[in-house]
């Protein structure tokens, strides 16, 4: 007579369970194991081929599409065969592959950087027999190059008779810049000549994913502060005087304002990771998908309908929190602990903006308030990049019905696409098998006598049937 398997398998059983796995499909060859220095190829081959300098070669702008299928076929390779063993890891990675498709095609194909792209850099200014100048700076500046300026979202402005505005004196209160007593010009910034500034502003076009500081900006990225804007020959309405956007996001004058927002929303978010990691480990739910395994002790008392609803809203909430939690790093470090004296304008506080929009365009809006201004738009440059590729080229227009419909398919169909695939999970298959596989293992523990781990090395679970053999 066989013996029943456990209804609940352990925390450890089922993780060793994944793990051997992975082991069996790296063995197999099935997979093959995600590996840090190749998930960078691809980043390689589009900075390598910005790095040099096509502007004045036709034959050399044509080599974009090997380059972008060449990433593509990188890409898809590493979505069908890379794995990890740990399946947060594999979920990111999947996901950056994807979404640098995406953004690879927008500068490889619907864009053209170094002819169009522009940053927003800074120099100090010296006095000079009396008069204010530049100081340093090889670069060439936008205005002079195309006649126009352009705003932080990307808008062109007229000069003013030919001339920038008037350089107006930093006030020191507001910029807190500890490396400087000066003051400081900001200049719009095109592809640079020199290779070391080229690297710079390469590196800086690739991460720049929203375009803070970029003339691709998104429009939901709040407006520039007064001395940037002033500087740049922009003038700012009293009304976006507040450096917060119509969707609620916002940035800040100095690195005190910053630090108040940023620290305390860290901490926080880490006391929620910490309670949505204990709810995980210690309901099997997580380990298996299946509805039907009894909760934990502590929700004992709790109805079917609300522990399904805490299950499922727990993972919402770790997924917003993760994100939010990881976007205050990169302010944290840059601007808080590096900061302007080694990072230039990029530690500027100004320059980092609030994750997420106020909730309550989402109750005046709907859905289309909740994805277009509310949930973070980390990706919207990409994704929006083809509809303004077609109004660009005349082919739409800009206030259409279908430049708007289609400006909403390429978000709609990456999460259609992500939701819609084939999920082995699904209707329980995965899930017995994994309570299988790992009460497997907590069977071959057991008989074993081992609970340190050491077992392992006596024990092999043939992961495919669940069964368990001792060597």
């Amino acid at each position: 007579m066989t013996t029943s398997q456990p209804r609940i398998p352990s925390q450890h059983g089922t993780l060793e369970y994944l793990r051997l796995q992975y082991d069996s499909a790296i063995a197999s060859g099935v997979k093959r194991p995600l590996l840090f220095p190749q998930v960078l190829f691809s980043l390689a081959l589009l900075a390598g081929f910005l790095l040099i300098d096509h502007r004045r070669s036709r034959f050399l702008y044509e080599l974009r599409w090997p380059v972008w299928l060449a990433i593509i076929a990188v890409e898809v390779s590493n979505i069908r065969h890379r794995v990890s063993v740990d399946p947060a890891v594999s979920y990111v990675s999947g996901l950056a592959s994807v979404y640098f498709i995406v953004w690879s095609t927008m500068w490889l194909i619907l864009e053209r950087p170094q002819f169009t792209a522009k940053r927003i850099e800074r120099r100090r200014k010296v006095l000079q027999n009396g008069i204010l100048a530049a100081s340093g700076g090889t670069t060439q500046e936008s205005s002079e190059t195309t006649g126009y300026k352009m705003n932080g979202n990307g808008n062109p402005l007229k000069r003013q008779n030919g001339y920038a505005a008037a350089l107006p004196t930093i006030d020191e209160g507001l910029s807190e810049n500890e490396d400087s007593k000066g003051e400081w010009e900001y200049y719009w910034q095109p592809y640079p000549d020199a290779f070391g500034e080229r690297l710079a502003w390469v590196l800086d076009l690739i991460f720049s994913i929203r375009g803070r500081g970029w003339s691709f900006s998104i429009p939901t990225n709040p407006v520039l502060p007064e001395h940037v804007a002033a500087s740049l020959g922009e003038t700012v309405s009293e009304s976006d005087k507040g450096l917060a956007s119509r969707t609620g996001i916002k940035c800040f004058r100095t690195r005190k304002e910053l630090a108040r927002y940023v620290i305390p929303m860290f901490i926080l978010c880490y006391l929620i990771l910490d309670v949505c990691k204990f709810q995980i480990i210690h309901d099997p739910f997580y380990r298996t998908g299946d509805d039907s395994l009894p909760a934990p002790a502590y929700l004992e008392g709790f109805s079917h309908f609300l522990v399904n609803r805490i299950r499922r809203n727990t993972l919402a909430l770790a997924l917003v929190t993760f994100i939010q939690f990881h976007t205050l790093l990169v302010p944290i470090v840059a601007s808080l602990f590096l900061g302007p004296s080694i990072l230039g304008i990029r530690g500027e506080p100004w320059m980092y903006v609030t994750t997420w929009g106020n909730i309550s365009i989402v109750l005046d809006k709907g859905l289309a308030g909740y994805w277009g201004s509310w949930w973070h738009q980390t990706f919207r440059a990409g994704l929006t990049a083809p509809t303004n590729y077609l109004i660009r080229k005349g082919w739409l227009r800009g206030n259409s019905v279908a430049s708007q419909l289609l400006r909403a398919s390429p978000p709609n169909a990456s999460r259609a696409s992500a939701h819609l695939l084939p999920d082995p999970d699904r209707g329980g298959g995965g899930a017995d098998r994994v309570l299988r596989g790992a009460a497997a293992v907590d069977r071959a523990a057991a008989a074993v006598g081992e609970e340190d781990g050491e077992w392992t090395s006596y024990v092999r679970v043939a992961v495919f049937d669940g069964s368990a053999v001792h060597e």
